[in-house]
């Protein structure tokens, strides 16, 4: 049975911390909830 090396826990947790950094930068361009759903009314007709 394999076992998981210090070098796969630093990989997944630097993963994790990449993933909640990208989330928290990206949420701070969307301003509320209508802002998020239709993309700040800045989409086409085609694409709604």
């Amino acid at each position: 049975m394999a076992s998981i090396s210090n070098l796969d826990y630093f990989i997944i947790v630097f993963y994790m911390l990449g993933m909640v950094a990208i989330g928290f930068w990206f949420s701070k361009r969307h301003g509320d909830f209508e802002d998020f759903f239709l993309a700040g009314r800045s989409l086409t007709t085609p694409l709604l």
